[in-house]
């Protein structure tokens, strides 16, 4: 035995013999020889450890053999307890431990799992174990066993800035075991940094750190084929094992981000670990943090607009209004959706930042604004006198309006400005009624837009009779008076008593009335059934008549008043409607005539033209139109005119009423009306031809 300890290292024929006798004699010394030749060898295997422990149980005096016992002694599987550790070699390292950091972790750790009934050990090996844990978190170390020291010495105060990133990407260091050896990188993708990150495979193991569960890891082979991995199975049917060395195992993630303070702004590790999506969390320490990642270009869009969002709901349910006025500006709603937009919205209407609400609406628009946020906003902003006469503004509050949400100062900045469909603004002005909100703004728009774009809406007569009541415009007044009688004048239709009363009263006004507005005055008088004409506006009318204005039939009626229209006795008149200024001729062939004869029609109001036949009862004549359009005569149309023998003539003595009644009682074989009425008409002649004499040739 003693030639066998002089040898410098061991041998499989050294080992038997030694066995041998071990077997033959277990006192013989041969377990103290074995452990001699293990340790010179520096074998920490599972045979080697097991003659240590019996070394160590039999409290051998070999020279660190309680080193080598420690080396060896293998790694409790995870989540089991570390096995038995003899007591003499837990007081022999009492004092002083330089084994590796992972046997030392393990060491101390059974140290602390028996504290209880090791309590003078315990308070021994303390001073010793801080220490420990402070370098290990300083070199940024990982495993099972330091996080449960890491855990019960609470120490994430690190010496510096190095030693704090160190140590916390250590927290979240995972590790894979990858057998197939074609595998020669692990390659993480995270949804939230805009570059990949890539880590070697070395000894068919990888470790890196991961933060979150949005991490998507692939493995990269030697062509540069990359797979998906799932755990325990990885692509080809090559095994994988992946375990997470993680604190979160052991102690509140809550400890372990005290550590965060320490680290420097910048670093790719924690801004992935402030922006997982179950971390982010804003306060008052790392608000500023958070306003810079916000604008980092590292981090991916939708990230970015996260940390924005965290900021401003941040600042406003902490009532920090200055500060979040402050951000606003830089928080990009652009690469926001619509609906996060809609929720920085409401933000800051709650929060009273009118200018920058508009600001959005002004910029991104209306839509997706909720009903109960466009009326606060636009109320609000009414009535602290803060609302920008804007396009989107205004569209804002009309948006409130037919969503009927609207109070008086709404509908106050609705008259000022709104201007869209006149159905809208008919229920606006409807709504100020209720409201008793002054609308001549709105109805001076109104009518303007009904006389601009020709249009009809109902209600239209009683907003005309409020504008006037409201004492508008008088050019806007006009000028609807004016559509009213071109409409008259071209349709046909009736004259309207109270337009025909605006037109007088203008006209006593001292407003200058065009020919339109007059024609309708005298054409309303000169229906059956009208009011009582004023003569002294009738007269300035009257006079003020072209004679192409005296060819529109209803002034028949005025022609007592005046001479000129004298002529139009007995005449049917054709009116057709046509382009201003586009000459017409008319043929007429009255029954009994052989040919059409051509006359130019008269154009008494612009694209109205017109042009008398004299009929005498039962006479019946034919007519057509024609114009030029391209160069080329075209028909426009056609159609007959009569006098009916049924008809009762003129009264009076003029040549066609004499001529007329002449012809019915000629007609009705009446002798006694003939005589009288040739007697008047001979009478007539002979006066007229020594009273006027005309000149000789």
């Amino acid at each position: 035995m003693w030639l066998l300890l002089r040898e410098k290292k061991g041998s499989p024929r050294i080992y038997r013999i030694l066995k041998a006798c071990y077997e033959a004699d277990r006192e013989s010394g041969a377990v103290d020889a074995i452990c001699s030749l293990l340790i010179k060898d520096a074998r920490t295997d599972e045979e080697a450890f097991l003659w240590y422990r019996e070394g160590v149980l039999r409290d051998s005096r070999i020279t660190r053999l309680y080193e080598y016992y420690m080396s060896a002694h293998p790694m409790p599987a995870d989540g089991a307890d570390v096995p038995e550790i003899p007591r003499q070699v837990l007081l022999y390292f009492s004092y002083k431990c330089e084994l590796d950091f992972d046997k030392t972790a393990l060491l101390y750790r059974y140290i602390i799992a028996h504290r209880e009934s090791e309590q003078e050990l315990y308070r021994t090996y303390v001073p010793q174990m801080e220490r420990f844990v402070s370098e290990q978190m300083a070199k940024g170390r990982i495993d099972r066993n330091l996080s449960i020291l890491y855990a019960h010495f609470c120490v994430l105060q690190p010496a510096d800035p190095v030693s704090a990133e160190r140590f916390f990407e250590a927290l979240h260091m995972t590790q894979i075991r990858i057998p197939d050896p074609s595998i020669r990188r692990i390659v993480v993708v995270y949804s939230r940094l805009c570059a990949e990150r890539c880590y070697p495979v070395m000894g068919g193991v990888a470790r890196f750190p991961l933060y979150g569960t949005d991490a998507a890891v692939l493995y990269e082979d030697d062509r540069g084929r990359r797979y998906v991995h799932e755990k325990r199975k990885l692509t080809g049917g090559k095994a994988a094992e992946l375990y997470d060395d993680n604190l979160a195992k052991n102690m509140d993630p809550q400890m372990y981000s005290e550590v965060l303070p320490f680290l420097r702004e910048g670093n790719a590790n924690v801004n992935l670990y402030l922006t997982e999506a179950d971390r982010l969390r804003v306060d008052t320490d790392n608000a500023d943090r958070y306003r810079r990642l916000a604008e980092s270009e590292v981090l991916e869009e939708k990230s970015r607009n996260e940390i924005s969002r965290a900021l401003i709901r941040f600042y406003y349910d902490h009532d920090f209004i200055r500060q979040l006025a402050d951000y606003l500006p830089h928080s990009h709603p652009e690469r926001m959706s619509g609906r996060d937009r809609m929720e920085v919205l409401e933000i800051m209407v709650l929060s009273g930042i009118y200018d920058q609400a508009f600001a959005m609406i002004d910029r991104f628009g209306l839509d997706g604004v909720e009903e109960k946020t466009a009326y606060r906003l636009c109320s609000r902003a009414a009535a602290r006198g803060d609302f920008p006469e804007t396009a989107a503004s205004v569209m804002l509050a009309a948006a409130a309006f037919r969503m009927g949400k609207y109070d008086e100062s709404i509908l106050t900045q609705l008259v000022r400005n709104y201007q869209g469909p006149v159905r809208e603004e008919m229920a606006i002005w409807r709504a100020c009624g209720s409201f008793s909100v002054e609308a001549m703004p709105l109805m001076t728009r109104m009518i303007s837009q009904l006389i601009f774009t020709g249009m009809h809406e109902s209600g239209e007569d009683k907003l005309f009779r409020e504008f006037v009541r409201g004492d508008g415009p008088s050019a806007i007044e006009g000028a609807w008076l004016e559509r009213a009688a071109s409409e008259s004048l071209y349709g046909g239709t009736p004259a309207d008593p109270f337009l025909a009363g605006r037109v007088r009263a203008l006209h006593l006004s001292g407003e200058e009335l065009p020919a339109g507005s007059r024609l309708y005055y005298l054409k309303y008088h000169a229906s059956p059934g009208a009011k009582e004409d004023d003569p002294e506006v009738t007269e300035a009318f009257l006079s003020m008549l072209t004679e192409a204005e005296t060819a529109f039939p209803f002034l028949n009626a005025y022609a007592g008043r005046l001479p000129s229209l004298a002529l139009s006795d007995g005449m049917r008149y054709v009116q057709q409607n046509g382009t201003p200024g586009t000459p017409m001729t008319i043929y007429v062939r009255k029954d009994g005539e052989a040919e059409y004869l051509p006359c130019r029609m008269k154009e008494p109001y612009p694209g109205i033209y017109t042009h008398g036949v004299i009929l005498f009862p039962g006479e019946r004549a034919c007519w057509y139109v024609t114009a030029k359009r391209d160069g080329t005569e075209r028909l426009i149309a056609g159609g007959t005119v009569s006098r009916d023998l049924a008809e009762d003539v003129e009264d009076g003595e003029t040549r066609y009423a004499l001529t007329a009644r002449l012809v019915k009682a000629k007609t009705q074989n009446d002798r006694t009306l003939i005589r009288e009425t040739l007697y008047t008409l001979y009478k007539n002649e002979f006066l007229s031809g020594k009273l006027f004499p005309l000149p000789e040739e």
